[in-house]
């Protein structure tokens, strides 16, 4: 279906090349993941495949690729699109229409199906993503995930032997991506369409493809089953790229001299992983938690690491929300109903919830940009009822999930000092200082033009921009949205320490590992209310409290619920492998 023989192509004005002698066959039927760092050549590797490169964007293509035998090269992007369905990072520039049916049917009346067929096509798309509820709304109205249904609904109505995603699951809470997963493969199983998806979600990738590919610098680095790249694991670290945390258990078991097999791709292998491990008897031949089994009582009180905000004396209040509902049209059903909780210096909280439940609507009512239909929300001591965003401003950090919508200026350097030029307007040497510091600690060139920049890298520019005000509260929605591991380690290891210098931290996030490795606090949303306010270890352990809000526990804890009561309460990798040498000792 795709040959990609020795392959090189450098963007016109770059000085290096972001493919390097890319040697690729995918067969007919196949299900591939790419994965890697970012900047890596994923998505130029993606573009080449569907002809956007190098025609879209004109540079120094060297070596042969073939799709269905058609030269890229010499075949028009409207030949191949009958080919290859394309799935883009970038969903809002995907998007074509102004309702979820218009979207879906622009790309089959363009291909001039038959009414009886595009209607037929149409409700199938529509109800094989999951978004029949959402036919007649506005692109405008969606959340970031609901829009990447859509998109993929659009791509797999026309129905193509080849469909190529780059990031398809990059704002879907863990839930919809699982179930995205499993829809493409049912597509790929069902319908024989050759599926290749470019993914930082390895863990998802291990479990549904049939081979793995990870690409670093431009070049194809790995190649194989997924159990044989994970074997990598040192090649991957050095690419960073993330491991599955199954995976380093595994690694950490064969150190001990207790496990000799392959890395486990899945949860159920690393079930079995560790019933090898342990004496027969030890865990019983089924007492594993079954879904929706809450698997335990109480959740650990203390919620992980000592919590600044509750070590002696009266911690101040960052933020509170005293019985706030809200409404995007005046008659219209509230969103959020009667949302009540209190966030103090030095907490971690995460607000988690599936696509949809409102989170990032909360996040604008905590600096002002949405005002509560009913209810009060107090910011850093200020009513946001009665207070200028712009005031609000100099005492909240917020981070949108597009960076774009909060880049304004034309260098790096410029972009982090427009903040601080409001709030020190007669300080230069503080504004410098703190400009040099940002630019600093997140790796950044000062004097480059943001919108040149990668989204990771965009990403890292209005995060920097936001932490160099020290805020007392900062909101974040969703930070690691287009980071690669290392990237988001930097972003996180950055936001720990700003924490623990007493900043209130309330992060929207779908990453259930960076929870469990950060957050303290869950808070999550379901049906518009505000379900659970509990230590994230609570929640990791309780499916009764993820379930209804498409959520799923991380690896380790999730691993931990299989196993069954005498792993009850385990939740890191470390912890893991104790609680296996106690069994066995």
């Amino acid at each position: 279906m795709i040959v990609i023989d020795r392959v090189s192509f450098r963007y016109r004005g770059s000085e290096r090349d972001s493919l390097r002698t890319i040697c690729f066959k995918a067969a007919a039927g196949e299900f591939i993941g790419i994965t890697g760092p970012s900047g890596a050549g994923k998505t130029t590797l993606g573009y080449a495949i569907n002809g956007i490169v190098p025609r879209r964007f004109p540079g120094d293509f060297f070596g042969e690729l073939r799709v269905k035998g058609l030269d890229t090269i010499e075949t028009g992007p409207e030949i191949l699109a009958r080919h290859v369905g394309n799935v883009l990072q970038d969903i809002d520039g995907q998007m074509l229409s102004s309702t979820v049916e218009d979207e879906i049917l622009f790309g089959l009346e363009n291909f001039g199906f038959s009414p009886e067929e595009i209607e037929e096509r149409l409700e199938s798309a529509l109800a094989q993503a999951g978004i029949a509820g959402l036919r007649d709304r506005a692109l405008s109205s969606l959340s970031g995930g609901q829009k990447q249904k859509t998109a993929i609904a659009a791509v797999t109505a026309l129905r193509p032997s080849i469909l190529l995603l780059d990031e398809p699951t990059g704002e879907l809470d863990p839930l919809s991506s699982r179930r995205v997963f499993e829809y493409l493969k049912k597509l790929n199983q069902e319908q024989g369409i050759t599926i290749i998806v470019i993914e930082q979600k390895i863990a998802l990738l291990c479990e549904f493809v049939d081979r793995l590919a990870v690409m670093d610098r431009g070049e194809l680095i790995l190649e194989g089953d997924a159990a044989g790249v994970l074997r990598r694991g040192e090649r991957l670290e050095a690419a960073g790229v993330d491991i599955p945390r199954i995976s380093t258990l595994a690694e950490k078991l064969r150190q001990a001299g207790l496990y000799r097999g392959d890395p486990p791709v899945n949860l159920a292998q690393a079930e079995a992983m560790v019933r090898q491990v342990c004496p027969a008897g030890i865990l019983g031949a089924d007492c594993g938690v079954k879904p929706g089994n809450p698997g335990g009582g109480p959740g650990d009180p203390a919620g992980g690491p000592a919590d600044s905000s509750r070590a002696g004396g009266s911690p101040k209040e960052a933020l509170r929300f005293d019985r706030v509902s809200f409404a995007y049209t005046k008659n219209g059903p509230p969103l959020l109903q009667d949302i009540s909780f209190r966030l103090m210096a030095g907490e971690f909280a995460v607000l988690l919830g599936e696509n949809g439940a409102g989170k990032s609507t909360l996040a604008r009512l905590c600096n002002g940009l949405l005002r509560p239909l009913s209810g009060a929300v107090i910011a850093a001591g200020m009513d946001t009822r009665r207070t200028k965003t712009s005031v609000l401003a100099r005492r909240t950090g917020f981070l949108f999930q597009n960076p774009d919508r909060q880049i304004c200026r034309s260098t790096v350097r410029e972009e982090i000092l427009f903040g601080l030029q409001n709030i020190f307007p007669g300080e230069r040497e503080e504004r410098e200082k703190r400009c040099k510091e940002m630019l600093e600690r997140f790796s950044l060139p000062g004097e480059r033009e943001p919108f040149g920049m990668s989204r990771g890298e965009r990403q890292r520019i209005a995060l920097a921009s936001a932490l160099a005000l020290k805020p007392e509260l900062l909101i974040l929605d969703e930070p690691s949205t287009g980071l690669d591991y290392r990237e988001c380690t930097l972003v996180m290891g950055a936001l720990a320490e700003l924490n623990r210098e007493g900043t209130a931290v309330l992060m929207i996030t779908h990453d259930m590992e960076a929870a469990c490795d950060y957050a303290r606090r869950a808070l999550i949303l379901s049906g518009g209310r505000l379900a659970a306010d509990c230590s994230v270890r609570e929640a990791m352990k309780n499916r009764a409290l993820l379930a209804p809000a498409s959520l799923l526990p991380a690896q380790i804890p999730a691993l931990a619920l299989a196993l069954g009561p005498v792993f009850e309460g385990v939740y890191t990798v470390d912890e893991m492998v104790e609680a296996i040498h106690d069994r066995i000792a």
